[in-house]
């Protein structure tokens, strides 16, 4: 058997190579993926102040927070738009569903975490 990182680690954890899994055999990754970041944008806007409520820090105006909003939300579409990109990161394609309920999932986590 040829030795490649994935062999080492999970050797050091006693697994044989039986019990691992592939990526695309780990069905929830990328419905986690999203949760995370939704739940990630929703911290960056619900954190801003620790003293003010959201609608008066949202009026505080800074620039840099929704491009960085923007710009996280691009790659995360092209991410699971892009079939190259998909394949690349071995994510699979997600119905409206799916994707509705990891974001509502991230908001959740995120709102229980502030």
């Amino acid at each position: 058997m040829p030795l490649t990182t994935d062999t080492i680690n999970f050797n050091v954890k006693g697994l044989t190579s039986e019990q691992v899994l592939s990526a695309r055999e780990l069905h929830g990754f990328n419905k986690f993926f999203i949760a995370l970041i939704t739940a990630n944008i929703s911290l960056t806007l619900v954190n801003r102040s620790f003293y003010y409520s959201i609608i008066s820090s949202a009026k505080k105006r800074n620039y840099m927070v929704p491009m960085v909003i923007f710009i996280t939300i691009t790659i995360t579409f092209l991410i699971f738009i892009v079939k190259k990109l998909t394949a690349f990161f071995e994510f699979e394609q997600l119905n409206l569903f799916q994707v509705s309920m990891a974001i509502i999932t991230g908001f959740i986590l995120s709102y229980g975490m502030s």
